[in-house]
């Protein structure tokens, strides 16, 4: 298979498992108070939390180290959430021109990180 579909396809496993482990983790901390912190989604995010580390580690592995995994994870992470507020909360009807730019140049910057 070739390389940068792998290290595509890898990235995107990180990012999904960081993004539902931050997920659960919201979950978890928001029913602290009405069901003590031994609640269901403790045993979610302890069953989810190796999985991101593990993910993170494979994309590591296929090369560039830890700033250029880190690069790629962190940088869909950010671009992933900013859509999910731009996309179901409207976010874009606050954001200036400069910001949507940035945006998109956050975008080529992890684009721009796969190709070797």
């Amino acid at each position: 298979m070739n390389t940068t579909l792998v290290s595509w396809i890898s990235t995107l496993a990180a990012v999904a498992f960081a993004i539902f482990g931050n997920l659960i983790g919201q979950r978890w901390a928001s029913n602290v108070n009405e069901h003590g912190w031994y609640n269901a989604w403790l045993f979610a995010l302890l069953v989810v939390s190796p999985l991101v580390f593990i993910t993170f580690g494979v994309v590591t592995q296929q090369g560039g180290g830890l700033s250029t995994a880190s690069g790629k994870i962190d940088g869909m992470l950010i671009i992933g959430t900013v859509l999910v507020g731009i996309i179901f909360q409207r976010d874009y009807q606050n954001m200036s021109g400069t910001q949507l730019i940035g945006l998109c140049m956050g975008i080529a910057s992890v684009v721009m990180l796969h190709i070797k």
